[in-house]
């Protein structure tokens, strides 16, 4: 009969290495350093409201006046910029 941790033939049996024994937990200094940094982060994005998201896509989709002149929607030479 085999218990737990052993083997058959008496050998050390290797078992994997607790959290604790790897690596020693950041302290709550280190916690708390973390979580400010990705709140500073988050607040430096900004997040856009709804209507400055459509005054951009709408800047995006304008048709710009050489595009205008050439379906015929303006006169070109009226319209020149300096």
């Amino acid at each position: 009969m085999i218990l737990g941790g052993e083997n058959k033939e008496d050998k050390k049996v290797k078992h994997k290495k607790s959290r604790s024994e790897e690596a020693p937990a950041p302290s709550e200094r280190e916690k708390e350093e973390l979580l400010l940094k990705e709140k500073e982060e988050a607040d430096d994005k900004k997040k856009s409201t709804r209507s400055e998201r459509r005054k951009r896509r709408n800047k995006e989709l304008k048709m710009t006046t050489e595009r205008q002149a050439a379906y015929g929607k303006i006169n070109s030479k009226r319209h020149k910029s300096h």
